[in-house]
């Protein structure tokens, strides 16, 4: 069975939150982020996303994608430069994606990260582990 999501004027949504609910099928695929022109915040983490597109909103300033099936990050893949805070965090992310995710910020600097201002959180992490006083990511 296909199904799709409609969303009207989604170029009028500053946030987008999508959560998960009960157990099951989970919302999947390639989730195409440019119709969101003017969304400032997306949170779409715990979900069966596969893939983003190339294009992020071009204000967007908090994405979180994490533990999702994310794979295969083209080469054409961007980076907004209003980006302040970006989670991939546990996804199935190849040490070649993680480069293309990398390069996409160093681009943004003529190849020097540690110039954007304020510097961005960027988590990449593959796991998670946690003692019941403090979080450790790797």
């Amino acid at each position: 069975m296909s199904n799709s999501i409609s969303i009207s004027n989604p170029n009028k949504l500053l946030s987008l939150e999508v959560t998960p609910y009960g157990a099951g099928d989970k919302l999947g695929g390639i989730l195409d982020l440019s119709i969101f022109t003017v969304a400032t915040d997306i949170k779409i983490s715990g979900l069966d996303i596969t893939g983003l597109g190339d294009v992020f909103p071009s204000n967007l300033i908090n994405f979180n994608a994490s533990s999702n099936k994310l794979k295969d990050i083209p080469t054409t893949f961007a980076v907004p430069d209003s980006i302040l805070n970006f989670d991939l965090s546990r996804n199935n992310l190849t040490k070649a994606d993680i480069g293309e995710i990398l390069e996409a910020f160093n681009t943004r600097t003529n190849n020097n990260v540690q110039a954007i201002s304020p510097q961005p959180i960027i988590d990449l992490s593959l796991i998670h582990i946690s003692e019941p006083t403090r979080p450790l990511y790797i």
